[in-house]
């Protein structure tokens, strides 16, 4: 994450929006992560077969 600031924002509403961009960026990581899981192991690699 090279584009992080060094220092927090001082003002709320800019702290609020920074938190904002992070957890957007946090969802869309982990959905980038489930994709590659899928693509790996496949979505229905845990049933079990009778």
């Amino acid at each position: 994450m090279s584009d992080l600031p060094d220092q927090l924002p001082s003002d709320p509403a800019e702290l609020r929006a920074f938190a904002a961009a992070l957890l957007e960026r946090c969802a869309r990581l982990e959905r980038l992560l489930k994709l590659a899981k899928d693509a790996q192991f496949g979505r229905s690699s845990e049933k079990l077969v009778s």
